[in-house]
Parts: structure tokens; sequence; C-alpha cells
């Protein structure tokens, strides 16, 4: 098998050639990583947190949307540090989803609320530097305290992406 891969990608895609490792481990490969629960869960609507907290998620032609919530989270040490840790936990689960489910286009998260300025900063740019991309954030107005992250150029997130070549990711307020 490994020989018939490295056969195929010598003339197909021979550039990361030096990628390719033989796996030669008794566990197979499938279990090791638990590849086929990623599989199953890849389009499950509520994607669990390791802190206890979730995202449930929600497309349409339109867009698609997330909503970050602590549920069990316990992580910090008040509940502005819950929601903080969470959304941070959140930010990076969003972009590892997006790639997941090759999803681009218009996508809005709403995080959980949080009342310091500089944790919101830090939660925009932990989102556009998982995404790689150039995202556009901003409060929304109904809810000044929280944020929803609007990514329109998501698409880095996706295999079709075009724009990888932009320099370091910017946010709107």
């Amino acid at each position: 098998m490994y020989a018939h891969a490295r056969e195929f990608m010598q003339q197909v895609m021979p550039q990361p050639l030096r990628k390719l490792k033989h796996y030669k481990d008794d566990i197979p490969l499938f279990n090791r990583f638990q590849i086929e629960s990623q599989i199953e869960g890849a389009y499950e609507r509520n994607v669990r947190l390791p802190s206890g907290g979730s995202i449930v998620g929600d497309q349409t032609e339109a867009l698609t949307a997330g909503d970050v919530n602590s549920s069990r989270a316990t992580k910090g040490s008040d509940i502005e540090d819950t929601a903080f840790q969470t959304n941070l936990e959140a930010a990076e689960e969003v972009a590892r989803q997006l790639r997941l489910r090759d999803l681009g286009g218009l996508v809005v998260i709403d995080f959980i609320d949080m009342a310091s300025n500089k944790h919101q900063r830090e939660v925009e740019n932990r989102l556009a530097n998982a995404l790689n991309a150039c995202v556009r954030a901003w409060a929304s107005p109904a809810r000044s305290s929280a944020r929803v992250a609007t990514a329109t150029a998501a698409c880095a997130a996706s295999s079709r992406c075009r724009c990888r070549s932009s320099a370091s990711p910017k946010s709107m307020r």
C-alpha cells in the first residue's frame, strides 16, 4: 500500500512526497487517531469543547451560524474568565470545524458575552489566526458586550480559498 501511495504521489504531486510516512504500528491508524469518531461527529449540530462548553451550529443557504455556550464549562475562576476561556476554545474549534466541513462564505459566531474589551479582542485575534484568514468582526449593536464575528472571507478555512496571501488579519470595529 505504501509503495502504491508513494508511486502515485511521485507522479501526481511530488512536492509533498517528503511528508509521506510509512505507518507500521500494530494499532490501526484510524483507531489510533479516532478518525472514525471524528468523521461521525463532523456533521453533528452540537460540538463539545474540551472544557465542557459547546458550539451549536446551523447552516443555511445564506450563511453558517454558530452559538457558543458555556454549558458545564468551569475552566475560569469567575464568570468572565470562564466565558473568556470558553470563547478562546470555541474560536479554535470554529476554525477546525470550518476546515473539516469545507465551509466558507458568511460565517456568524455568537460568542459568550464578555465585559472586557481586551478579552473580546483576544478572541477575535484567536479566531483570525486559527482561520489564517481575513476576518471582519464587530460588536453586535443589539448587545454591545457580545462579540459576533463575521468572517466574510473565512474562505481561508476552505480548500477553495484564494486569499491566503493576505497580510496579517485585521478586525473592523
